[in-house]
């Protein structure tokens, strides 16, 4: 098989693995589930992973990979529009990650755990940067960039988990953007 048959089919993969655990559930997630989703054998599925811990690993770190990588497009814009560009990455993380590795995250295998925590930390300084940028710049009023970082986060990953629960309607995204349209006003000069 070509390599680009193999990106597809880990691809397919880990498609797959995220739609079985955007039910909530991470004991849904089995190598027999996830062959009998995809049609594919188990023998089949084990040339790409060699366990389900590490389908999950590849998957958790996609999603934070690519996450990350977006931080990087907002660079040039100015301080209210990076600041509003953290949020949108820090909203779309928020769908990427499947809703059982939101509600179940200690379930996890660790390395996923820690990759997650990693990027939420990475967000979160990406988010503290420009309310600093925004504070040297006279565009964001409040001053404690640490305070204003530590309490977005909070509440984003509150929100995100109460839409994960289904407490709130819509996508995640939006329960985070939702506390974004709360606390703007009080930041923004």
């Amino acid at each position: 098989m070509n390599a680009d048959g193999r990106k597809m089919s880990r691809a397919r993969i880990l498609t797959g693995a995220t739609e079985i655990l955007d039910g909530g559930v991470y004991g849904d997630l089995t190598v027999d589930a996830l062959a009998r989703s995809l049609h594919m054998s188990k023998s089949t599925l084990y040339k790409y992973f060699a366990s389900k811990e590490d389908v999950i690993v590849a998957l958790i770190d996609q999603a934070c990979s690519g996450s990350e990588a977006l931080l990087d497009e907002g660079k040039a814009a100015n301080s209210v529009e990076a600041l509003e560009h953290v949020v949108d990455v820090i909203a779309t993380f928020a769908d990427r990650l499947p809703r059982a590795a939101i509600l179940q995250q200690r379930r996890l295998p660790s390395a996923s755990q820690d990759r997650i925590e990693l990027t939420i930390a990475n967000l979160g300084s990406a988010f503290r940067d420009q309310v600093a940028r925004g504070v040297k710049g006279r565009k964001v009023s409040f001053k404690n960039a640490p305070l204003a970082a530590a309490s977005f986060m909070a509440g984003a990953r509150a929100a995100m988990e109460a839409a994960a629960r289904g407490e709130v309607s819509g996508k995640r995204s939006d329960a985070v953007k939702e506390v974004w349209d709360l606390v703007r006003p009080g930041m923004i000069a």
